[in-house]
């Protein structure tokens, strides 16, 4: 009788397995989306089609959304790509926003509106508290002279300042605004506002406001929304709370628009590492922006 033969479906494959297979081959493919991003960048930028769409940029605002600036050289397995910047890449960016724009905080330009003659804005936030917003960013920012708005969420400054923490800590804040960066309010605990009720919502609104407030000393009408998460419910209530709150994504804001959807511009490392790619990102986000209704 002859020895069955083993069935091919139950042989292992050798060598590296399908899924890390297609993991590989989805690395080489952001990898040489990435090249052709920056050869499409450069040439747009060798041509001039950057100036000549920022020369229609006059009267709007360009404002940035950062979350982590780490070291040039720090290890960076487990940080998602779309949360940080590396300092030297941040230096960079600010470089070149100091040539084209007027950098103000956030807070000033909902103070002062702009007319449509007037040079285009940028503003500079970040999100959540990351203790490396003041180890790494804030000197390049003071170097710069550059101003900020930084958005802290409650439970991550409770929780940190100490050696081994990600976030700043209440000591931290209160050192940094009295060398004049601005804070606003983004939440107690971090959530998605569109999957909890109203009244949680507005809770998790006021009770960081007033944390800000009694770590600055100062009044806190600014916001930002966790994830870019709203619908018209929560705008209502950010509204009545605040003077301003910034969502993620749909262009540059035009003083006079609505406040309570103020658009941002998502700024992170692989994106925007070469200069030509970092003005590449902001006019095709001008492009996007809304026209005026």
């Amino acid at each position: 009788m002859s020895t069955p033969r083993p069935s091919l479906d139950r042989v292992e494959p050798a060598g590296p397995s399908r899924r890390g297979v297609r993991d590989w081959i989805g690395l080489l493919r952001d990898r040489a989306a990435l090249v052709v991003h920056r050869l499409v960048a450069e040439q747009r930028n060798r041509t001039g089609a950057h100036e000549r769409i920022l020369r229609q940029a006059n009267g709007h605002v360009a404002i940035l959304t950062y979350h982590r600036v780490l070291e040039d050289r720090a290890p960076t397995e487990g940080i998602e790509p779309g949360m940080f910047v590396f300092r030297s890449t941040f230096e960079a960016h600010l470089t070149a926003l100091k040539r084209r724009f007027h950098l103000t905080s956030l807070g000033s330009v909902l103070k002062a509106p702009l007319s449509p003659s007037d040079a285009p804005m940028a503003v500079i936030t970040f999100d959540d508290g990351w203790r490396d917003n003041m180890t790494v960013a804030w000197p390049v920012l003071a170097r710069h002279e550059v101003p900020a708005t930084i958005f802290l969420t409650s439970d991550y400054i409770k929780g940190g300042g100490q050696p081994d923490s990600e976030f700043m800590g209440e000591t931290d804040v209160r050192r940094l605004a009295r060398y004049g960066i601005e804070f606003g309010a983004h939440t107690v605990s971090h959530p998605r506002l569109t999957n909890i009720s109203t009244l949680a919502a507005e809770e998790e609104m006021r009770r960081s406001k007033e944390m800000v407030e009694s770590l600055t000393g100062r009044t806190c009408d600014l916001f930002a929304y966790p994830f870019g998460d709203h619908d018209a419910a929560v705008c209502r209530i950010a509204g009545s709370i605040f003077r301003g709150s910034v969502i993620v994504g749909h262009g540059w804001w035009r003083p006079g628009g609505d406040r309570t959807r103020i658009p941002r511009v998502a700024i992170h490392d692989d994106m925007t590492r070469v200069p030509a790619m970092f003005m590449e990102r902001l006019v095709a986000a001008f492009d996007s922006t809304p026209p005026p209704v």
